[in-house]
């Protein structure tokens, strides 16, 4: 094994480590293994209910049925605890490391600039936290990267057997895999269109086949779930797309880019080293697939926000954090003036010396209440004749813990408050709850509360004027009796 390649895997072994601790960091400090929130013990929930991956999800959830069967999966052998279902995750943010490695390694040549480039990714603030989630935006961007690394190898003009199967089955599984691989996808028909013109149509007729049955699995599965989701959740993500309104492109450009490289105190260097990159990229597309591949790519995400089919904002847009890193290092890489850039990339890093360091022993880091503690109570203080009254937010919650810990209650009702002003808030309280019968004994349970549009104190405020038997407030978490 020669000096270079015993170099390569120690900076990826170092790298790795680096991302391994961030996140056992991150976990460890909280409380080793917090509690589902609310959008995890709602996806949770399609787990251990047994529900058809295929059709639209409970709780208006969407994930890639890859990624629920491997979860479904590891339930089975292992359980329905928080670490088995943040498992997967866990393992393709481990791999997001090794992969973005082979990914710099095309867009950079230097070895200061891949160094730089990985680091930046193996601390990166947003690729951590979704490790240690029960979500797929993880393995979204382990296989945004992947396939673009397979898919910029391949020559539509140059094909063969084996070529043309491995990009249908990423073809037909990109909806079952991670969404976000369309737009690579979509972008390697359209880079080969442009490098071979009319030329190329006979071998893009080869794939109709494919395109039919993937237009078929999205028209009947992928559009219902679709529904599903913004049944729910209409207005969630009106700010996560763009807008034919320089003002709004300006503000989603800022944005993103501050989601990218948080905490950041220097946003305009930022964007200054990733014009520069993008330029470079640009006036590079002859000389890389890989380039004129990513710009498609990005162009494709672009259009995806502006028909309101795709959000670009936030954790939605995390599978391009990758490529938002390499353009920001990139004239690092190519210029004359490298350390002079490396010197300002290196002093706008220094905001990570107290603040993000400082972050990873923060444990109000993953404060999204302790829905698990409240429920052990619950079962161990749960007496016959109890009814039970929990808000609207903690509902995954209460269905998931309830079913870990084998509870089954009978008597619950469910206490909805609108998104009205407080004083609204009290008086529909103050109606919902004068039916109560009096001499019955109710608990009231708040697992999770909103953070923008909170429930708790109010429902606290009142409550404490009442004949309490018993109460705990666990991490914001909240679990109460009152005799009637």
């Amino acid at each position: 094994m020669n000096k270079g390649r015993v170099c390569n895997i120690a900076y990826i072994t170092c790298l790795s480590l680096i991302f391994f601790t961030g996140i056992l960091l991150r976990t460890i400090t909280y409380g080793y293994n917090r509690s589902l929130w609310h959008d995890e013990a709602s996806l949770a929930l399609n787990i251990i209910n047994d529900v058809n991956f295929f059709q639209p999800l409970l709780h208006n959830q969407f994930a890639p049925q890859f990624f629920m069967y491997i979860t479904k999966l590891n339930a089975m052998i292992f359980g329905n605890s928080e670490l088995v279902l943040r498992f997967v995750p866990f393992i393709f943010g481990i791999l997001s490391v090794f992969m973005f490695y082979f990914l710099s390694k095309e867009f950079l040549e230097k070895k200061v600039s891949i160094i730089l480039a990985n680091a930046l990714f193996a601390v990166n603030y947003h690729i951590i936290y979704y490790c240690q989630e029960f979500k797929q935006y993880s393995t979204d961007v382990f296989f945004f990267m992947l396939v673009l690394l397979i898919l910029s190898k391949i020559d539509i003009n140059k094909i063969t057997l084996k070529t043309y199967i491995l990009t249908s089955v990423i073809i037909l599984g990109s909806t079952m895999i991670s969404l976000p691989i369309l737009f690579v996808i979509a972008g390697w028909f359209v880079m080969n269109i442009l490098k071979y013109r009319l030329s190329v149509i006979k071998n893009i007729s080869l794939y109709l086949p494919i395109i039919a049955i993937f237009i078929v699995y999205y028209i009947f599965l992928l559009i219902p779930a679709k529904f599903n989701v913004e049944s729910a959740q209409i207005h969630f993500w009106d700010k996560g797309y763009l807008e034919l309104n320089i003002i709004s492109m300006f503000k989603m450009i800022k944005s993103c880019y501050n989601y990218c490289f948080t905490p950041n105190t220097y946003l305009l260097l930022i964007l200054v080293c990733s014009c520069t990159g993008w330029f470079f990229i640009i006036k590079n597309f002859k000389n890389k697939a890989i380039y004129l591949l990513t710009f498609l790519s990005f162009m494709f995400v672009v259009i995806a926000s502006f028909f309101n089919m795709y959000p670009l904002e936030n954790r939605a847009g995390l599978f391009f954090t990758p490529i938002v890193i390499l353009t920001v290092i990139i004239p690092v890489d190519r210029l004359r003036w490298t350390y002079f850039i490396l010197v300002l990339v290196l002093i706008s890093l220094s905001s990570y010396n107290v603040n993000y360091i400082k972050s990873f022993f923060n444990p109000n880091v993953f404060t999204y209440k302790n829905a698990r503690e409240v429920t052990k109570i619950l079962k161990e203080k749960y007496e016959q004749g109890d009814i039970v009254i929990y808000n609207i937010a903690s509902q995954p919650n209460y269905e998931y813990y309830t079913k870990f810990f084998d509870l089954n209650i009978k008597d619950y009702a469910v206490l909805q408050l609108p998104d009205v002003s407080d004083s609204t808030k009290r008086l529909i309280l103050n109606e919902s709850l004068s039916y109560l019968k009096k001499g019955k004994s109710y608990i009231f349970y708040i697992g999770y509360d909103w953070r923008l549009k909170p429930e708790l104190s109010i429902i606290k405020e009142y409550l404490k004027s009442k004949n309490i038997i018993w109460q705990y407030d666990v991490d914001g978490s909240y679990i109460v009796k009152i005799l009637w």
